[in-house]
């Protein structure tokens, strides 16, 4: 895994979360939408199945929502454990800004007050710097 890699994780699980969560807005809108229509002389029973259906959909939606979000927690303390290990603090603003708030280079560069190639430099060391770190022995990395 390169250092990038490495650093995209944090984002990666949060596009997943917001995923999942877009998903169980769709279901929690079929659910109200889904109205059962009581007929004394008809049993609506595949109307009754389809309800229970999204219902069991949408449990098991929220459940993997909080697994996502327990696993994102862990994945943001790693890798803001690993910038925090850069010493250089511009790079560790840059990577911070980059990996954990996903901002572009150009935002990045305005917010900093430093010139778009300028981050770019900034952003190669620091990505040299996570790799040093990634591949230190653990005992160093304390």
């Amino acid at each position: 895994m390169t250092a990038k890699e490495f650093l995209w994780q944090y984002q990666n699980a949060q596009r997943e979360i917001d995923a999942k969560l877009d998903k169980i807005r769709k279901l929690r809108e079929i659910a109200t939408k889904t109205t059962t229509t009581l007929n004394p002389d008809k049993v609506q029973s595949t109307q009754d199945n389809k309800m229970e259906r999204i219902i069991t959909e949408y449990a098991d939606m929220v459940t993997e929502v909080e697994n996502s979000i327990s696993l994102s927690h862990n994945t943001q303390n790693i890798v803001s454990g690993v910038i925090r290990q850069i010493k250089d603090p511009i790079q560790r603003a840059v990577l911070y800004r980059r990996y954990i708030n996903g901002e572009k280079f150009e935002k990045i560069s305005v917010n900093m007050n430093y010139c778009y190639k300028q981050v770019c430099r900034i952003h190669g060391k620091a990505l040299d710097a996570v790799k040093y770190v990634l591949e230190c022995p653990i005992e160093h990395m304390i």
